[in-house]
């Protein structure tokens, strides 16, 4: 099952792309519940779409679901120009933009991320490998 984020809040803004804080933990209670159905059927793999790579988030997040489901958090890397570019062309192809400082603060967040145990980063190319076993 895929669970997307950015979806959820488009969903729950009647169908416009809107970042707003005050929603955030309605969108949180919504993924979550998403999740604890997805997960009810025993060996249901669920990939969840999630761009916020602040350690605590994703801890919290471990520390929820953990104790009752194999976890595995991977962290798909793109150098910071490439991220850059990408907004650029989201922009020019459906007028959602991105503010810069958002795209340097969760990169830095990146960056800063406890590695081992249930997080794995890898490098985009080799996520095919993922794809093909």
């Amino acid at each position: 099952m895929y669970i997307c984020r950015d979806a959820v809040r488009v969903q729950m803004a009647d169908g416009k792309y809107i970042f707003n804080p005050a929603l955030e933990d309605k969108v949180t209670k919504e993924i979550n519940s998403m999740i604890a159905i997805a997960t009810a059927n025993k060996g249901c793999d669920v990939v969840i779409d999630q761009t916020n790579c602040k350690s605590g988030y994703l801890k919290a997040f471990v520390d929820k679901f953990n104790p009752t489901h194999d976890i595995q958090i991977i962290v798909l890397y793109q150098p910071l120009w490439k991220l850059y570019v990408r907004n650029y062309w989201r922009w020019v192809q459906t007028g959602k933009w991105i503010p810069l400082k958002v795209i340097r603060d969760m990169y830095s967040n990146q960056k800063k991320m406890p590695w081992g145990n249930w997080l794995e980063y890898i490098k985009s190319p080799e996520i095919l490998k993922y794809a093909k076993a």
